[in-house]
């Protein structure tokens, strides 16, 4: 009985299915509490137009920060901000509909970053493909030396679970958009995985 310790790997690619839409919402005013009523204004008005152009309820927002600061300066204004984000399990093309919208409207700042949903099953995958990869080495080995594997001693590995936190916005409708932007391809996470396996090879 002869014990191979075989590395594995494999590495797949995926199309980003989760766009974190982060929105700023600013209004500038002489006074403290002038730049506070104009910014709660602006933010009723960013959240009613898109509860009813997109249909995206106040509820899919979630609230990052909210304040209002003295600005030094020739003016020395109030500028109130308030940030919150949009999570979308969708594309770039529900996304190309989201920040149509946003650009009609003043004073409002938006940043996108992406991420896959269910990672975990993804990573899941990628290691089983690293796996297989080896037990072919293993088993290439093992034939060259007369022999057949026969089991599995040891496996090491590292697999990190998927937290979501985020409330996800409803799959947008994306028809109405057809900007050339909202037909690039969405953006792509490559996921490796390496794995040290002890096979057990035997005389056939």
């Amino acid at each position: 009985m002869s014990r191979l310790k075989i590395n594995g790997f494999a590495e797949m690619s995926f199309d980003t299915d989760i766009f974190d839409i982060s929105i700023t919402v600013k209004a500038f005013a002489d006074t403290s509490g002038s730049a506070l009523s104009d910014g709660k204004a602006k933010t009723e008005e960013f959240l009613s137009v898109m509860s009813e152009k997109l249909g995206i309820s106040p509820k899919s927002f979630t609230l990052s920060s909210d304040s209002v600061n003295r600005i030094y300066g020739d003016n020395q204004q109030y500028c109130y901000t308030k940030e919150m984000t949009l999570r979308l399990e969708s594309d770039l093309a529900s996304v190309e509909t989201v920040t149509d919208v946003l650009g009609g409207m003043e004073n409002t700042e938006y940043r996108i970053s992406y991420s896959l949903s269910d990672t975990a099953s993804k990573e899941k995958l990628v290691l089983t493909e690293a796996i297989k990869d080896s037990r072919r080495k293993a088993e290439l080995i093992a034939e060259t030396l007369g022999q057949k594997i026969t089991g599995l001693e040891e496996a090491d590995f590292e697999y990190a679970e998927e937290i979501q936190l985020m409330r996800s916005a409803p799959m947008l409708k994306a028809n109405s958009c057809d900007s050339l932007a909202s037909q690039l391809n969405n953006p792509v996470q490559t996921i490796s995985k390496n794995i040290s396996m002890v096979w057990i090879s035997e005389e056939k």
